[in-house]
């Protein structure tokens, strides 16, 4: 299974921004994306923008995209640290 969920838009200044809709991922079997907690879509949104298929692979898609707070992971997400992942705003050091 390969994810096609990158998409464009139009940004303000009519150039091409791309990015991964999530919900897309909903539509081809990886989870229940839209029940997630928003800060579990953040990280599971970091990992299909870095799936390489070695550091980050489908499976560690798949798995964060079933995440259940109910059930403990047996399994561990590949991470990234805050500052790639989450860009902070200018003054605040990452």
């Amino acid at each position: 299974m390969s994810l096609d969920a990158l998409r464009t838009f139009k940004t303000g200044s009519n150039t091409d921004g791309k990015f991964y809709s999530l919900p897309e991922l909903e539509k081809q079997g990886v989870g229940p994306v839209s029940k997630l907690p928003v800060s579990i879509r953040v990280v599971l949104e970091s990992l299909v923008r870095n799936l390489d298929g070695k550091k980050v692979t489908l499976k560690d898609v798949q798995n964060l995209a079933n995440w259940n707070a109910k059930l403990p992971a047996t399994t561990k997400s590949p991470s990234r640290s805050p500052a790639s992942c989450c860009r902070t705003s200018p003054g605040y050091p990452s």
